[in-house]
């Protein structure tokens, strides 16, 4: 087992133990970005986006890839995108309110 399966698996038993690890959650959707694992990425945008303040940044990353071509068939992709949209807009309220 590399170290990036490795790492997928030590942020996944941490996502099964604490379903509210923010961080664990993240960091696994950043690993899935990183390696094209994009099967689990709608479960786990869903998580992230109904949890307290998610990463803007990573919502942007999971947007350009699922936005990519070479993902134009892929199942769920449409409603992911819009989520994504729904919370970068939430997001981008949110940091100008507090402005």
């Amino acid at each position: 087992m590399g170290p990036s399966a490795q790492a997928r698996q030590v942020l996944a038993q941490a996502v099964v133990a604490d379903p509210l690890n923010q961080a664990a959650l993240t960091g696994l959707i950043r690993l899935a970005l990183e390696q094209n694992n994009l099967a689990p990425l709608p479960d786990n945008l869903r998580r992230l986006v109904a949890m307290r303040k998610p990463s803007a940044d990573i919502l942007r990353s999971a947007y350009r890839k699922l936005a990519s071509d070479q993902l134009l068939f892929s199942p769920s992709r449409d409603e992911t995108l819009r989520l994504l949209q729904n919370a970068l807009a939430a997001s981008a309220t949110a940091a100008r309110a507090n402005s």
